[in-house]
């Protein structure tokens, strides 16, 4: 009797959670190691979005408990050196490239001064760095920039990052965001986060009750301290796909 009564206690606490979406957002929580988890915001299809009022809203719901970036990212032609390729522009935040261990092997990443002048510098990856010095201009869809930063051997194929508001402003439209990145210090403080995103989310998207989540929150390994030799690979394929995804912009590929 007392095996029953629990087993339905816990099928109606399921039924519970999974009402009201919680299950859906914290799937999957797992922690790197250093003990630090990752989680990433999305839209949960085409029609919806994730907008940068709601980025504002979510940085100062978890100050002081998540490190929170954002990204926005598109493929675009490229002309460096005279050829043409299509890369992966990232539109980053500064603290990208600490929460993603994105290594620099020549220059400096960008910073908060670069982002809120909209100064038009990227950092290029290995694969494109072979053709390419700090300093040298590319082009990115027609508009020009400054190579300010090349990446390691652990850096992806063909991309370029480029600070978050000068993608928005310059390349890709003031709206454009794609997902928000959180770094927590714990399982624990990941699901407490992951409940007050909800939250946000869900009273600006003027979701009522019943209605299921229109965003999706993952965890993502945006760091790690055993594989750092693939940390940037990883990272940007993850965030790539898990973008393409949601967004249907890009063809599917895997994670190694």
């Amino acid at each position: 009797m007392k095996l029953v009564a629990l087993s339905l206690a816990l099928a109606l606490i399921v039924d519970a959670v999974i009402g009201i979406g919680v299950a859906v957002a914290a799937a999957a929580i797992s922690q790197t190691g250093n003990g630090q988890v990752d989680l990433a915001v999305a839209p949960r299809n085409p029609a919806a979005a994730i907008r940068p009022a709601d980025l504002i809203a979510v940085t100062d719901r978890v100050t002081g408990e998540a490190s929170v970036s954002s990204v926005v990212a598109r493929r675009a032609p490229l002309i460096l050196a005279g050829a043409e390729t299509t890369v992966t522009v990232e539109g980053v935040q500064p603290n990208f490239a600490r929460l993603a261990a994105w290594h620099i092997d020549q220059g400096t990443f960008f910073t908060s001064q670069d982002e809120n002048a909209l100064n038009a510098v990227a950092v290029v990856s290995q694969s494109l760095a072979a053709n390419a010095s700090v300093g040298d201009m590319i082009r990115i869809t027609g508009k020009p920039f400054t190579i300010i930063g090349l990446g390691s051997a652990s850096s992806p194929e063909k991309t370029v990052l480029v600070p978050l508001r000068t993608a928005q402003i310059r390349l890709f439209g003031p709206s454009a965001l794609d997902e928000i990145y959180l770094q927590v210090s714990s399982a624990t403080q990941a699901a407490t986060v992951t409940r007050q995103v909800e939250s946000v989310l869900r009273t600006r998207h003027n979701l009522q009750a019943g209605q299921n989540d229109d965003f999706m929150i993952s965890d993502v390994e945006l760091s790690t301290t055993q594989q750092p030799a693939i940390d940037g690979m990883r990272v940007l394929q993850e965030i790539q796909q898990f973008g393409c995804s949601a967004k249907n912009i890009c063809a599917r590929r895997g994670v190694n």
